[in-house]
């Protein structure tokens, strides 16, 4: 099984360019209703976080639950 790092998830790069970036990197966030996965899109380097999760491990979790379930997307 392979594992899609934390940077492939946001960026779509599994290290930093050389040259670093075009441009920054994006936290946005959202009002969650129910249960929703922490998202990105790689073509703009955000990466959406839910607004009303209080607890830090559970935000965690969630967001390693977002980064398991996307594998496959992009280059591994």
């Amino acid at each position: 099984m392979y594992s899609l790092n934390k940077m492939s998830f946001w960026t779509g790069f599994n290290a930093i360019p050389p040259c670093g970036f075009d441009s920054n990197l994006t936290v946005d966030f959202y009002e969650a209703a129910g249960h929703r996965l922490p998202s990105a899109a790689t073509c703009s380097m955000t990466l959406w976080l839910p607004r009303n999760v209080s607890d830090p491990d559970e935000l965690w979790n969630l967001l390693k639950d977002a980064i398991h379930m996307s594998a496959g997307f992009g280059k591994i």
